[in-house]
């Protein structure tokens, strides 16, 4: 904390404009192509964790038949997670934010697909293996996203001159409940159409049900995810050009 407080310093205050209005800083927002895209994987990434997180419970109780052995599974992946997140870190700055982003939720489609097909008959030692892949994939959505939305943020203010972090962030952070909120719809109303019942045997279908929420349902979606960072034009090059303008011009007005 006292590192970071005696390091970092605070941008060059730049008189704003006041009394902007909602709509028209929304109309920033949405017309910014690098958050916009970010935000759509983060959006549909955001989804598939979730969905993957809430279907562990079933594929555990009814292929499984083991149901206990969730909270291991949990554990694990929460671990495993949090454990590497330096490692994203560190990779993120040998090759770029949106590559490692990339990848490391291939590595969770991978993972949760062959989880899906094969975890029940690898028995639990080989679920952890997978479970130990995926967390090291979803590690990568739980810090690069956070590192490369302000570098959009930066591309808003490059382009209008008007800084509007609260806008941003508030949509930000809607999109993560609205993701949520899509998972547990998709997650009940699929469960629904297999033919689950809950606390019974399962039928065929409604097992099959399962094994595709945990697994092709999210590598769809992290597949959508990573079709629009192949289009995130931001690097760190065109970083530092945007900082060298903003520099620029704030210096014109100060």
């Amino acid at each position: 904390m006292l590192v970071t407080f005696f390091s970092v310093r605070e941008p060059r205050l730049v008189e704003q404009p006041t009394g902007e209005s909602i709509p028209k800083s929304l109309k920033d927002v949405f017309t910014n192509k690098p958050y916009l895209l970010l935000l759509s994987a983060w959006f549909t990434n955001s989804t598939a964790v979730a969905i993957m997180e809430a279907m562990l419970i079933y594929y555990y109780k009814y292929i499984f038949q083991d149901e206990g052995s969730v909270t291991m599974a949990m554990i694990t992946l929460l671990v495993v997670t949090i454990a590497t997140i330096p490692f994203w870190v560190w990779f993120a700055r040998k090759v770029s934010k949106k590559t490692a982003y990339g990848i490391g939720m291939t590595l969770t489609l991978l993972a949760v697909v062959l989880f899906a097909f094969t975890a029940d008959r690898l028995g639990q030692a080989g679920a952890l293996v997978y479970m130990v892949l995926a967390g090291f994939g979803f590690s990568s959505h739980f810090v690069l996203p956070w590192s490369m939305a302000p570098d959009t943020i930066e591309y808003g203010y490059a382009r209008s001159g008007v800084r509007r972090e609260g806008v941003y962030y508030s949509v930000w952070t809607f999109v993560i409940a609205l993701g949520g909120a899509l998972a547990g719809f998709l997650v009940g109303q699929s469960l629904g159409l297999f033919g689950y019942v809950p606390d019974a045997v399962q039928s065929a279908a409604s097992i099959l049900g399962i094994r595709l929420l945990i697994g092709p349902l999210p590598a769809v979606l992290i597949l959508l995810g990573n079709l629009a960072l192949l289009f995130y034009p931001l690097n760190q090059k065109r970083y530092e050009e945007l900082q060298a303008a903003i520099r620029e011009r704030d210096t014109k007005q100060a």
